[in-house]
């Protein structure tokens, strides 16, 4: 198993998640509007694979930019996956989809993608080993020179400014109108350095990790895998 248990997002939690979302959508979709530029010299007809898919709020958000995209999309919830099924019928882009109700090992690993986006997801791993195979695995199924976007919960819980990042999660969360105890960093989820995760996706064959988004405690990144070769240095 190499991503989180489908038991976290179903039943309730699946019906009521864009909901909890929403007060917070302004900061997710300046994510995904910068995952899009990062993404955006893809080819015309690029084959997108999206890892841990949730109910789909980063699909309409490329689908719509790029019409000629298709997109294979991997949600471990029978309900989140039915909302995302949902969602894109309703955009009128699930023509354009392939919906893989299980783990990213249902995907044939055949280098048939030319970018992925695990946004969010990988921190439900607790085990940084269980994360190393995560990425390892999206490497395997992307073409050389294919492109990961994913995005992570990130901070040096021993560096001084974190107690600020922290605090500053928390009152955003409150603001927001959201219940927000910062226990749960570490515990419920994986609280990792930017070194530990760049050392992960370099284990796991990706070169090129650039940092392209931040706000508070959510980084992103931009990767590349080159299967047989470095590829050009930035």
């Amino acid at each position: 198993m190499t991503e989180p248990e489908p038991r976290h997002f179903n039943g309730s939690r699946a019906s009521a998640y864009d909901e909890s979302r929403r007060p917070l959508a302004s900061v997710y979709g300046a994510l995904y509007l910068c995952a899009n530029a990062v993404l955006a010299s893809l080819a015309e007809t690029a084959r997108v694979l999206c890892v841990g898919a949730g109910t789909g709020d980063e699909l309409i958000s490329l689908a719509r930019a790029h019409p000629s995209w298709t997109f294979a999309m991997v949600e471990p919830s029978s309900d989140m996956m039915g909302l995302c099924r949902d969602k894109a019928r309703s955009a009128g882009i699930d023509t354009r989809c392939e919906f893989l109700e299980g783990y990213i090992d249902l995907v044939p690993d055949a280098g048939e993608f030319d970018a992925a986006l695990c946004l969010l997801v990988s921190y439900f791993l607790l085990d940084p080993g269980q994360r190393e195979m995560l990425f390892t695995a999206i490497a395997n199924r992307l073409r050389s020179g294919g492109v990961l976007v994913n995005a992570e919960l990130t901070a040096d819980v021993a560096a001084p400014e974190y107690e600020v990042l922290r605090d500053s999660w928390v009152a955003l969360h409150r603001a927001a109108g959201l219940g927000m105890n910062p226990d749960y960093l570490g515990r419920d989820v994986a609280l990792s350095s930017a070194r530990e995760i760049e050392a992960m996706l370099s284990r796991a064959g990706f070169t090129e990790s650039v940092v392209f988004f931040q706000a508070l405690l959510i980084s992103a990144w931009r990767s590349r895998v080159w299967h047989g070769g470095t590829g050009d240095s930035l």
